[in-house]
Order: C-alpha cells, then structure tokens, then sequence
C-alpha cells in the first residue's frame, strides 16, 4: 500500500469495512417500510421503532466513515451508542406495560425508571444481563466501550502509545492516531457489527410481530 493516510492499513479490515457498510445500509432500508400507519392507525411504539431505526442508519453511517479515516476514538463511542438503541429496543419488549413505555418515552420520560414485567427497573445493567443468556459477549462490550464515551484511562493509554519512554512524551495531534493498532480497528468493526445486527434482529422481529397481530384483527 502506499505510504498515506492507510499506510499500515490491512487489506482485508479495508475490504470487510467497505461490505459490512453496504449489507448493514441495505438492511436498514429494507425495515424502512415496516413503519407507518395500518388502517390509518399511527402508534407511539411506531414513531418509536422509526426513531431507533433512523438513529441506528446515521450511527452506521458515521462508524464507517470514521473508520475509513482512521478516527477510532470517534467512531468507538458510537459502538456504545448503537448497544443503547439495542437495550431499548429490548426493553420496549419487556416492560411491564408496552403501551405506558411507548407513552412515556414520547413525553421525556427515563427508560431506567420504569418497569420490565418482573418488577424490576430497566437499568441498563438489568437489560445487559437480560440479553447476556443469548448474547454472551453484551455485557464485557458495554463495559469496554463506555470507556470511550467518558474521558477515561483509554485516553490517556493512547496518548503515551506513541512513545517508546516517558521522556520522549509530548503531546500529538494526528489525523492518523498514531498508537492505534490495526487490530484495534478490527475489533471495533466485529464489535459494531454485532451491536447493529442485534437491534436490526429486535426491530424485525418487532415488525413481523406488529403485522401478524394486525392480520389476526
């Protein structure tokens, strides 16, 4: 590869970028029409699913144009983002009353304050281990990636990576973020893949489940 921008760039991380965004926009769109009025009925749970779903295209769309420049600082916050739409989704399933959800997430009101059909709040932790039976590795990524949404010691760890000693440190700023392995590149894709995929699974299955309801009317 040339000596650029990508240098260091592996081939394979660049070409699995390039197709991860194109499968991931074309199953956003293909959701898109899962939403809207049935017999002139509109539904807060509707605006709800439309509303995650259009956060969740403009946060793939950001991810992989940071990736492609090179920004991992920025663009690893947005994993946690896209975990956020998941844990949402997921609550919407489960709280005690879907109707009361949908209503008061309209009018402001905190997920993390209201019930799941055990009884218990809907913290993000409890919604994390609710998901962790069929999705393992939520909970470890929750953590590591919050990290990066607060100011933390990830920060200050790739400040130093440039450097071989602490008497050579001074601060850099480059567009390449020098001290950012390849493979960490590689990680984060694989971990926004999974991330989206799983609110894209939970958005389809809230689609067919609307519209089998709806045939039964």
């Amino acid at each position: 590869m040339d000596q650029d921008a990508t240098d260091g760039f592996p081939e394979l991380i660049d070409k699995l970028t390039n197709n991860a965004r194109q499968l991931l926009y074309r199953y956003h769109h293909e959701l898109t029409d899962k939403f809207g009025p049935i017999n002139g009925e509109l539904a807060w749970n509707d605006v709800f699913m439309a509303g995650a779903l259009r956060r969740s295209y403009a946060l793939t769309r950001g991810f992989f144009d940071l990736i492609g420049s090179r920004n991992f600082t920025a663009a690893a916050p947005l994993i946690r983002l896209q975990l956020d739409n998941s844990l949402r989704t997921a609550a919407s399933v489960w709280a005690l009353d879907s109707q009361e959800f949908f209503t008061g997430i309209a009018e402001g009101k905190q997920i993390n304050k209201m019930r799941a059909d055990d009884g218990k709040a809907m913290t993000d932790r409890y919604l994390c281990d609710r998901l962790a039976p069929y999705h393992p590795w939520i909970s470890q990524l929750y953590k590591e990636t919050s990290s990066f949404v607060h100011l933390s010691d990830k920060h200050m760890s790739a400040a130093l990576a440039p450097h071989p000693g602490y008497e050579t440190f001074r601060c850099v700023l480059n567009d390449n973020e020098p001290g950012v392995p390849d493979g960490a590149y590689g990680d984060a894709l694989i971990s926004f893949i999974r991330a989206t995929l799983l609110f894209l699974e939970l958005i389809e299955m809230y689609a067919k489940q609307k519209y089998a309801t709806k045939s039964d009317d």
